[in-house]
């Protein structure tokens, strides 16, 4: 049995039991009803695979009640206990204070499933997202499984993103998966207890540790064409709050990797540099692939200007005046 090719396991309950995990906060950043559909697709995607697992599915929504907006919470939760309770074990996990990472731990502390798989709260799952990705883990040798993230381009926004975002266009990967991100991945409970998540602060800069761990980690993966959409940022606003959000976390990595301040602050200023010739050769690319008009070209360049920008003068600033707190790599296994 080749473990690189995709599977559909028949049967009845041949997984084991199933829970899916997301975030609450990635959602509020989207429009109530926008937000509501996603939940509402994501636990349509789950029901679809009610016959390859054992039992009820289970579908843990996880808020921090610190930061989010309790009412459009709550809403969310009503319709989909209304809609899909009979049909799905829904949780609410309140995670106090958590970062993206730590309401990841919590989710899977919170739950005894055979199998873990991860969602994003403001991501768009294509049909038989799940059934696909849970695939590879009919054989008992594999260890987790990774889909496919895309760009939405549907909007001048996302036209921009596409130029400067870490997820590529479908059309760039129109046969194969990208890269592993916890919104698209399911594992076994038992890969959990041989590779666990970093310690404290569970943030964005833990999440990108653990995943590029990964290979090295000695866990067996399969990628699969489990395919997700990601929204962008909406809005210069929430452009430049991305832009200062992951500027931090990129300097977090190179703090990680014992980079002193020096070499940090070199680093940044490289990909400054390299980042504003990137917009503008990607640029083209996108247009020319989207079949853009000139002038939606320059405002693709200028937003991803912006985005390089912000990002590089940001990291800078971090690198010379601040450095961040890095979780420990080989954290010691939580009881799940």
């Amino acid at each position: 049995m080749d473990p690189n090719q995709d599977r559909t396991p028949r049967g009845n309950g041949n997984l084991g039991t199933l829970t899916v995990i997301a975030e609450w906060e990635n959602a509020e950043d989207l429009a109530d009803q926008t937000a509501l559909a996603n939940i509402l697709n994501l636990a349509e995607r789950i029901v679809e695979v009610r016959d390859i697992v054992a039992g009820k599915p289970g579908f843990v929504m996880v808020s921090d009640p610190l930061v989010s907006n309790a009412a459009a919470f709550g809403k969310v939760l009503s319709e989909l206990c209304k809609q899909y309770g009979e049909k799905l074990a829904i949780t609410s996990l309140d995670c106090p204070g958590g970062e993206y990472t730590d309401q990841k731990i919590a989710g899977v502390a919170a739950t005894d499933s055979d199998i873990i798989a991860f969602a994003d709260s403001d991501c768009r799952y294509h049909r038989d997202w799940l059934r696909t990705l849970l695939a590879p883990l009919a054989n008992p040798d594999i260890d987790y499984a990774h889909g496919r993230n895309i760009m939405m381009v549907d909007s001048i926004w996302g036209q921009a993103a596409a130029v400067y975002w870490f997820y590529p266009l479908a059309q760039e990967v129109p046969d194969g998966p990208t890269f592993v991100y916890f919104s698209n991945l399911a594992f076994r409970r038992s890969a959990y207890l041989r590779y666990p998540f970093p310690g404290n602060p569970g943030n964005r800069v833990a999440c990108a540790m653990w995943t590029r761990g990964l290979e090295a980690s000695g866990l067996r993966g399969c990628k699969t064409m489990a395919t997700a959409d990601h929204p962008p940022a909406y809005g210069l606003g929430n452009v430049v709050r991305n832009a200062i959000d992951y500027s931090k976390i990129d300097d977090g990595r190179y703090a990680a990797r014992n980079f002193g301040r020096g070499a940090r602050v070199g680093r940044a200023t490289l990909r400054l540099l390299r980042e504003v010739l990137h917009s503008a050769k990607r640029c083209v690319y996108v247009g020319v692939v989207l079949r853009l008009n000139p002038l939606r070209v320059l405002q693709t360049l200028g937003i991803g200007l912006v985005y390089s920008l912000v990002t590089g003068i940001v990291q800078i600033g971090v690198a010379m005046f601040h450095t961040p707190q890095i979780p420990s790599v080989a954290a010691p296994a939580r009881k799940v």
